[in-house]
């Protein structure tokens, strides 16, 4: 199975843009009229702006990594999942890193949101 992400890390220091259009953020509609005035956002609000880019960037922008829960056989049996997570969203050269093996697909799929977004399956 292979999952567009994006790692927490690419947006935990970006400075606010103004840009929310498309964003999925908490946000009442008065709030974000302010802020699209001008009002700097609280730091809890600059939290959300950046999950809420790393959210969008998962989505298939150029800013998306792979990531790829293989299943693992062993004598014939299903014997857990291993995760592969992409270092780059540009360097195709890269090979993908083990990031651990997992009992479930859903502990699996846990440990990549642990990292970073994942972008809703289509």
């Amino acid at each position: 199975m292979g999952l567009l992400y994006c790692p927490w890390s690419v947006t935990e220091d970006l400075e606010f843009d103004g840009w929310t259009d498309g964003l999925d953020l908490p946000w009442s509609a008065e709030r974000l009229d302010a802020i699209n005035r001008g009002e700097d956002p609280t730091e809890k609000e600059l939290d959300q702006w950046r999950q809420a880019k790393c959210r969008w960037f998962a989505d298939g922008s150029d800013w998306c990594w792979v990531a790829w829960i293989v299943p693992l056989w062993l004598d014939c049996k299903m014997a857990g999942y291993a995760l592969f997570v992409s270092r780059s969203s540009s360097d195709a050269d890269d090979p993908p890193l083990l990031s651990g093996v997992f009992d479930t697909l859903a502990e699996a799929r846990a440990e990549l949101e642990k990292e970073g977004a994942v972008a809703p399956s289509k």
